[in-house]
């Protein structure tokens, strides 16, 4: 009888093991297919895309691939910021929802997903009849780590995670590559800095690390204060585009209106390629300076504390004076 009675428990916990195996393979499936049906573009190849065009209220941006670059059409063909069109090709490759807010038409514009107050993202392929994707991206949801979405040719508006708006709207900086200089801070030769209000300051490098200021006075120059000059202009972005200004004379220098036609003040990087990079700057608008790299006919701005941190004082950028320098300065002189 006990035998029977531990067969019938052995059978009931073998059913039951399977029955639990079972349930955790059906709530597999049923998590990936709810994963696969929650993509909103399934199917989507960000190296399909050859155009992207964005409209916010009366606002148009156009971007073209042309070979691996990017290029803003609706700004002269200017470089687009290729990381940040990565980013959002990126995000409409994974673009999930799992909640559906609304599939009322009347709602579209209470969650700013309609064509008025909703950011249009739409890519295509190899034509502008060749759609791929068609989004609209409205306001953030009420616990402001989600955004209300809809997907053009549908009714419903979906919530997403993250704050999306971010990745389409760039504000007036727009789409545009706001780099300035990329360069190897080590290939550095020599560091030139002219301005009207502090003359003439060139820094030559030792080749062990150190500097050595050789003009307006010879003296060793201050390490970390060199480097980090140097550390800054090798990776100077722009942090905003000039408005264009016409000259007032017809033909006049359009470079004339920013004080660049004459700078005001110049840095000049010479690289031990042979190669040079060159910035003028230019007037002061407010809180900020016209800025113009040699070469290209960009102009850019540059918040003052950028340009501040540049252009110091020789005082600054010398050495501080070792105890032998010292002593020797104040030894006094020998008798004969």
């Amino acid at each position: 009888m006990k035998k029977k009675n531990i067969f019938i428990l052995l059978g009931i916990l073998v059913a039951l093991v399977l029955i639990t195996v079972i349930m955790e393979n059906m709530g597999k499936r049923d998590e990936k297919k709810a994963n696969e049906e929650s993509i909103l573009f399934p199917g989507f190849a960000a190296d399909q895309v050859s155009s992207i065009q964005i409209k916010i209220k009366d606002k148009e941006v156009r971007l073209n691939k042309e070979g691996d670059s990017w290029l803003v059409a609706t700004a002269d063909n200017y470089p687009a910021e290729q990381e940040s069109v990565e980013k959002m090709l990126d995000k409409f490759a994974e673009l999930k929802s799992k909640l559906t807010a609304s599939k009322s038409v009347a709602k579209h514009s209470q969650f700013e997903v309609d064509a008025v107050s909703g950011i249009s993202v739409m890519l295509m392929g190899k034509s502008d009849e060749d759609v791929l994707a068609h989004l609209f991206v409205g306001k953030m949801g009420s616990d402001y780590t989600t955004t209300y979405i809809r997907k053009a040719e549908q009714d419903a508006v979906l919530l997403a995670d993250g704050y999306l708006k971010s990745l389409f709207d760039k504000g007036e900086r727009g789409w545009r590559d706001r780099k300035i200089f990329d360069f190897d801070t080590s290939q550095v030769q020599r560091l030139t800095l002219t301005s009207q209000d502090k003359e003439t300051i060139a820094i030559e490098s030792q080749g062990d690390g150190s500097w050595q200021i050789i003009e307006q006075e010879v003296s060793p120059g201050k390490k970390d204060a060199v480097d980090k000059i140097i550390s800054d202009i090798s990776k100077l972005s722009a942090d905003s585009f000039a408005e264009k200004k016409e000259p007032i004379e017809e033909g006049a220098d359009p470079l004339k209106e920013y004080k660049l036609d004459e700078p005001q003040s110049t840095v000049t990087v010479d690289l031990k390629d042979g190669s040079v990079r060159i910035l003028h700057v230019g007037d002061q608008s407010n809180q900020n300076f016209y800025v113009k790299k040699e070469g290209q006919d960009t102009v850019f701005m540059l918040y003052k504390s950028k340009i501040d941190r540049i252009f110091k004082d020789i005082e600054d950028l010398k050495a501080e004076p070792t105890e032998q320098q010292e002593t020797d300065e104040i030894k006094p002189e020998s008798t004969p």
